[in-house]
């Protein structure tokens, strides 16, 4: 699938009424690509990929990764696989792999980072997906928020 073809796809998503969350970079020259499955609530509110409670917890563990390992927020890209929010139920793995998938391909390649932690049930796609053995975390905790707190909890660990 072309970039045109990638770019018409998100344009009928919008024509649908939907937000699209689009993913990026917290500096210059990103590193690490942090896939997460789809945008929640507050992150269309605010138009930016995790934000709110979710943007608190990932800022947290940037913070402990920083001290561990010395990776800086501006080592960070961040989006969601599914770039706007769907209807409970309406999601298929067809929408999935033969709209969204090819996207966030094409934004990891022309985001020029060379790791990738997938967090989340959905984004395990993408990391199969990919040229590169990508760094993947698939936590099982009842909230999102939890989800990531553990999956960042493996990582520092």
């Amino acid at each position: 699938m072309t970039i045109k073809e990638q770019m018409a796809k998100m344009m009928v998503a919008a024509a649908r009424g939907n937000d699209l969350i689009l993913g990026r970079a917290l500096g210059p020259r990103p590193s690490y690509f942090i896939i997460g499955d789809e945008p929640m609530t507050r992150d269309v509110v605010v138009g930016q990929p995790f934000s709110g409670p979710l943007g608190e917890v990932l800022t947290s563990a940037i913070n402990t990764l920083q001290e561990k390992y010395g990776i800086e927020s501006e080592d960070v890209y961040v989006t969601y696989l599914i770039k706007c929010r769907y209807a409970s139920g309406s999601l298929t793995e067809k929408i999935v792999t033969d709209e969204w998938l090819p996207i966030a391909q094409t934004e990891y390649y022309l985001s020029g980072c060379s790791n990738v932690v997938a967090i989340g049930r959905v984004s395990r796609l993408f990391a199969g997906h990919i040229s590169q053995r990508p760094s993947f975390i698939e936590p099982y905790q009842p909230t999102l928020v939890e989800r990531v707190r553990q999956a960042w909890n493996l990582i520092r660990s």
